[in-house]
């Protein structure tokens, strides 16, 4: 059995593009009931951290696996280093035969990068030129790369508990050709805003700071956090999105989801045309996606696939 490491994984050079791709496979299948798979479950402990995991079968494609995700405590994560460590086990889905643990944390960051391209185009408006970003590290990095090509940012605004990292961020933006802001989040940054995109990570006592009433007409709002930031009122949205409702009940009653629902779509409805996408351009549209164990599969398989192929 091979053991994969990060330095792997970035050797292949996957983009974003490509991520979203295999999401759209994967989803279909499940879908059509090709992929079984449970929800996440999870252990916190009261200083924040916490043990996940997860497993899911998809015999048409050969692979099952078992994903689980290890989340430090603010108290015990170090600087520079990830605050969360997830390792991915792939085996034969019918010999059960081990064929690769991937020990890096890179399927976990991707994947909300990959919903991210794989929704935005469905559910945001094409006249989206203002994008506002809540959060400033890797997250808010890799969503707004995985909007290049699907919508014309012209003007990013940036609020972070840390001006120092919303500053870099603003650099980074900048570099990019884009406009930057730092601003504080309220009416202000979010008026005349079409896309929100939140990527707070967890912590004690992280109390909500973001009103849904801020958020104006045909703005869609993608909660890469769970919506950790938001405060309740997402029921008042015209459509509120969730990758998986099953799941989405699950880490509710855990207590990892602060946001019961009621959820309009699933992700897969909207893939398959059994919900719509986006109907109006006035309608504002959550999309909330804790990140489903058919998306970590989806991009493990395409990992398997092409470092056999190398």
């Amino acid at each position: 059995m091979q053991c994969i490491s990060n330095d792997q994984i970035t050797s292949l050079n996957l983009d974003i593009p490509q991520i979203a791709e295999a999401l759209d496979v994967a989803f279909r299948a499940s879908a059509e009931g090709a992929i079984q798979w449970k929800p996440k479950s999870m252990v916190g402990q009261q200083d924040g951290s916490f043990l996940m995991s997860t497993f899911a079968s998809w015999p048409d494609a050969g692979y099952g696996i078992f994903h689980m995700l290890g989340g430090a405590s603010a108290d015990h994560a170090s600087a520079g280093n990830p605050a969360y460590h997830s390792m991915q086990l792939l085996t034969d889905a019918r010999s059960g035969t081990p064929l690769a643990l991937f020990t890096a944390a890179f399927t976990s960051m991707i994947l909300p990068a990959g919903i991210t391209r794989l929704m935005t185009p469905r559910l945001a408006c094409s006249r989206t030129r203002v994008a506002a970003i809540i959060g400033a590290g890797t997250q808010a990095r890799v969503n707004l790369e995985a909007l290049d090509g699907i919508l014309p940012i012209e003007e990013v605004r940036i609020a972070s508990r840390s001006r120092a990292s919303a500053e870099k961020f603003a650099d980074h933006v900048r570099e990019r050709g884009q406009r930057a802001l730092v601003m504080e989040p309220g009416v202000e940054m979010f008026q005349g805003t079409d896309i929100i995109i939140t990527t707070v990570p967890a912590s004690p006592g992280l109390k909500p700071m973001l009103d849904p009433a801020w958020v104006g007409p045909g703005t869609f709002v993608n909660a890469v956090d769970l919506g950790r930031s938001w405060m309740q009122g997402f029921d008042k949205f015209n459509r509120c999105v969730v990758d998986d409702k099953r799941q989405a009940e699950q880490q509710y009653r855990e207590a990892r989801l602060p946001h019961a629902g009621p959820f309009d779509s699933e992700l897969a409805e909207i893939l398959v045309g059994t919900k719509p996408g986006r109907r109006t351009d006035d309608e504002r549209i959550v999309l909330i996606h804790p990140g489903n164990v058919v998306g970590i599969l989806a991009i493990t398989a395409l990992l398997h696939r092409r470092l056999k192929s190398e």
